[in-house]
């Protein structure tokens, strides 16, 4: 009997460990489709990419800075007219090692925001579960808004990796209670920062979880972190010190005279969820092939979102009538929602104009709630339709990612639209000379000197064409 007490429960494990292994070469298979999908769009056409005075000083400072012209203390100027922190030098020069083409160090953009919807997978996936992990990647990577920053060498386009870094040091530390990752998530913090200032958002958020999670995170973590960020910021400080806060002076001085409550912030942080409000980004003008109709997807991710915030305030509104230490994981919903809420208080009177940029840092967020409220969704329709006839989990996450595909194969598609049309009718990206265009105009102008003998005609293109 106990030989065939042994070979029954041999005979229930082998599929056991045969199941969990085959979906896990199907995730896989799945987030690898994703990442290449994601990558492939941010590759494709780069020559469309636009390419201007900002893109070829960032250039030429990381050639300067390779070639031994001393350590970047600031990087490009803000609209403010300030300077910003210089960590956008030190990652363009990783690809100016390589290449002096453009092409290259937009791809470089590209790949690194790719490492964004790596890192948005897993944090989806260590605290949502798979089906979330999963859509939230596959929006994150066909989302026209995220794939057009991606494309171009500015320094808002790097800062959604450090979002990641961010939280996913900020959700080990709280959620998963490994308090000293709250240092890394205050590096990460002030890496951001120096990347672009919008990510200044996220201070008042990291003060709120300090405070209230101060006794499981610890005076030293935070101490270690503060450290930490001091010291990745010395260039930006040293530069400010010398030069009497300048810079800290103008960012002060835009926040006088703070206009009227404004709403907008949240408009932007919706409407990037989806490819609506994109064209508009373009300034596309009419003509060319027209553009698919994406009203409905548009109108589903909204709803999605707001239905994705839905389930992390019904979540907290459990815990706070349970009693928050009887109800383990509530964290993580907490987070989530304060990811949303800070930015858009933060921004409620913002004093300047609120450009689409300024809110590139606040990525992933839109495509996590999104996820979440597909995986919810997904199994509620499970329980409801496979009564023991299937995999309840299974059947969940196919639900969840079949939406979750409609979705990004509609703003994949819209995105390639977009460039055929781009490219069919000659106009510009944003509002500046894309980079196959200024290309073209700089060896039209290099034949002009050797003819004419025109020395300022070379030199005024090669002011603005750098890199070439």
């Amino acid at each position: 009997m106990q030989g065939e007490l042994t070979g029954e429960r041999r005979g229930i494990a082998k599929p056991a460990r045969r199941a969990p292994s085959l979906a896990r070469v199907a995730e896989a298979l799945a987030l690898a489709a994703i990442v290449l999908g994601g990558l492939g769009l941010r590759w494709t056409n780069l020559g469309l990419t636009e390419f201007m005075a900002d893109q070829a000083w960032a250039l030429r400072r990381a050639a300067d800075f390779l070639a031994g012209g001393g350590l970047p203390l600031v990087g490009a100027d803000s609209s403010l007219g300030a300077p910003m922190g210089p960590l956008e030098v030190y990652l363009l020069a990783i690809p100016r090692a390589l290449s002096a083409d453009p092409v290259v160090a937009s791809g470089f953009v590209g790949l690194w925001q790719t490492l964004a919807i790596v890192g948005t997978y897993v944090l989806a996936r260590r605290h949502f579960g798979r089906a979330a992990a999963l859509a939230a990647a596959a929006l994150f990577a066909a989302n026209p808004w995220a794939v057009e920053y991606a494309r171009k060498i500015w320094t808002p386009g790097p800062t959604p990796t450090f979002t990641v870094l961010l939280f996913l040091c900020l959700y080990g530390a709280v959620a998963g209670k490994r308090r000293y990752l709250f240092t890394g998530a205050l590096l990460a913090f002030a890496l951001l920062v120096l990347t672009h200032p919008s990510g200044a958002v996220y201070a008042p958020l990291l003060l709120v979880v300090a405070i209230v999670f101060w006794r499981r995170i610890g005076p030293r973590p935070v101490l270690l972190g503060v450290a930490l960020a001091a010291l990745a910021a010395v260039p930006y400080i040293y530069y400010q010190i010398d030069h009497g806060f300048e810079s800290l002076a103008v960012f002060a001085s835009a926040g006088e005279g703070a206009r009227p409550l404004s709403l907008q912030a949240l408009q932007w942080i919706v409407m990037m969820a989806s490819a609506a409000g994109y064209p508009a980004l373009l300034q596309s003008e009419p003509g060319g092939p027209p553009l698919p109709d994406l009203g409905v997807p548009n109108a589903l991710a909204a709803l999605l979102l707001v239905g994705g915030l839905a389930v992390c305030l019904w979540e907290l509104a459990r815990a706070w009538r349970r009693g928050w230490g009887k109800t383990p994981g509530w964290e993580k919903y907490a987070l989530l929602t304060l990811w949303f809420l800070v930015p858009a208080l933060v921004t409620l009177r913002w004093p300047a104009i609120l450009y689409t940029h300024y809110l590139l840092a606040i990525y992933p967020l839109q495509f996590l709630l999104i996820g979440l409220a597909l995986a919810r969704g997904g199994e509620a329709l499970a329980r409801g339709l496979a009564r023991g006839r299937a995999d309840p989990a299974l059947l969940g996450t196919a639900a969840a990612l079949a939406v979750a595909f409609y979705l990004g194969a509609s703003q994949g598609a819209y995105f390639l639209a977009q460039l055929q049309r781009t490219e069919q009718t000659g106009q510009s990206t944003f509002s500046g000379v894309s980079l196959g265009y200024g290309e073209r105009a700089l060896a039209e102008l290099r034949q002009a000197a050797a003819k004419l003998g025109n020395p300022p005609i070379y030199v005024y293109a090669y002011r603005y064409r750098l890199a070439l």
